[in-house]
């Protein structure tokens, strides 16, 4: 009956350590996906540099690596395995399939662009050590980099056919207002902080008029 019993917990321990290995396999993928997605976001190396480490572990991707988890051991139920061997052969060809893997990355985009908010509201300036945006940039940029972030998410949902792309002329007015709404905001701290004065001559004029079809 110990016998048993220590074999039982042996093939236990098995079928645990292939489900770790099998998520640990399938992070990377969702991983890179979802910093490429954020570079597309921002358009920018250097606003993406602003986000430092402290948005990408991210809780080590708790999200992600409990969906994987939950997304193979529905896969060991369903199929009604029970040992070891069996477990580890079916994680040597079983594969998320990419409209999963999208949402991982959308789920971890929209939260994200969360945490720009947050930190802007709560006036953080470090996150996990490091600096956050709101340490290099204005609370506008900050704001304006999250819902770019969400509008990509949307936009990356739709070319995936996860969702109806006629909303994709929606996602393009979000953009747009976005900027907009950003460029009206640094004009007013611009003539705030004095930067064409009372005053302005023919090209700060010009330079405002330029700012101002921006909007």
């Amino acid at each position: 009956m110990q016998e048993t019993r220590t074999a039982g917990r042996g093939s236990l321990e098995r079928g645990v350590l292939s489900i770790r290995d099998y998520v640990n396999k399938w992070i990377p993928v969702v991983a890179a996906d979802y910093e490429e997605q954020i570079r597309k976001a921002l358009g920018s190396d250097e606003l993406f540099e602003t986000l430092d480490h402290g948005y990408f572990t991210n809780g080590k991707k708790a999200r992600p690596r409990f969906a994987l988890a939950t997304y193979a051991l529905e896969a060991i139920f369903s199929r009604g395995m029970r040992s070891a061997d069996e477990i580890e052969d079916l994680f040597q060809w079983l594969k998320p399939g990419p409209k999963f893997i999208t949402m991982l990355v959308a789920k971890e985009g929209a939260h994200m662009a969360s945490l720009l908010k947050d930190d802007v509201l709560d006036r953080s300036l470090y996150r996990r050590g490091a600096q956050t945006p709101l340490a290099k940039l204005s609370p506008a940029d900050c704001y304006r980099m999250g819902d770019l972030i969400l509008t990509r998410v949307l936009d990356l949902l739709i070319e995936r056919e996860l969702i109806d792309y006629k909303k994709k002329q929606i996602n393009r007015v979000l953009v747009a207002l976005i900027n907009g709404e950003t460029e009206e905001s640094r004009l007013r701290v611009d003539i705030a902080a004095g930067k064409y004065g009372r005053n302005p001559n023919e090209t700060q004029l010009s330079d405002i008029s330029n700012r101002l079809t921006k909007i």
